[in-house]
């Protein structure tokens, strides 16, 4: 009988790079918030909320060219 080996599944992350980036306190406040709410933390927010941005510009972009 043949032996099967179990395969794990290959995660590839993509390399981070730290990053300094200002904001005005009362923005602050209001990510830090909003971070709560989504349960996230604040790099996570400020990475999803880039995300987002550029796929919408992507998007727009794509749209204009049809």
């Amino acid at each position: 009988m043949p032996v099967v080996a179990a395969l794990k599944p290959i995660t590839i992350r993509a390399r981070k790079e730290r990053v300094l980036v200002e904001f005005p306190e009362n923005l602050l406040k209001r990510a830090d918030d909003a971070a709560r709410k989504l349960d996230k933390n604040r790099s996570e927010l400020i990475r999803t909320a880039v995300e987002q941005l550029l796929e919408e510009m992507e998007r727009k972009r794509f749209e204009q060219e049809l």
